[in-house]
């Protein structure tokens, strides 16, 4: 099946919730932010290479879980995009340094996870739609979407989420010093 068109759609709704998460919820997410900087403190004492496994871990499991949870009409993936699109938006919106420091803070990790992880969501939703076909009593090929997603995940998703980790932990502070931050 055509993955073209859980792609337009997941990439289009995580574009509207960081949009929608910037300009009406940064009040909103305060305190989820203000929960998610005290429980990522501890890890700034991390050994790196621990650090790494940690972050990479986190992220596949979280890719695998929004392909194989995609075959649940497809949900799990948009509610997970929704919204960590919310989070991105309300934090770059609350945040009180400048863009070059956010886009440092984001954009070298960034640049490979989060199309990794929309991907993860389009097999994910591509699942999904096979599912209500299968409800519908229509020609389904769900088993056949759910293979492709981890074939996908197993050749591409898990090298360039350790590849986007090992970026996180070892180049974004460089680039987040040079930008000031």
């Amino acid at each position: 099946m055509d993955l073209k068109p859980g792609l337009v759609l997941v990439t289009g709704l995580f574009a509207v919730t960081i949009l929608a998460g910037a300009l009406a919820l940064p009040a909103f997410f305060a305190e989820t932010l203000e929960d998610v900087g005290e429980l990522l403190e501890p890890l700034y004492d991390l050994n790196s290479i621990l650090l790494v496994l940690l972050i990479f871990l986190n992220n596949a499991f979280k890719a695998l879980l929004i392909i194989v949870l995609g075959a649940a009409l497809g949900l799990a993936p948009l509610a997970l995009i929704a919204y960590n699109g919310l989070l991105v938006g309300a934090l770059v919106a609350s945040t009180d340094v400048s863009g070059a420091v956010v886009a440092a803070a984001l954009l070298p990790h960034g640049i490979l996870e989060v199309p990794l992880i929309l991907l993860s969501a389009a097999l994910g939703v591509t699942a999904g739609w096979q599912s209500l076909k299968w409800i519908a009593r229509r020609e389904s090929k769900l088993g056949d979407e759910l293979l492709r997603g981890l074939r996908v995940y197993a050749r591409w998703i898990v090298p360039g989420l350790l590849i986007a980790a090992l970026i996180e932990v070892y180049a974004t502070p460089y680039v987040l010093k040079l930008a000031g931050g």
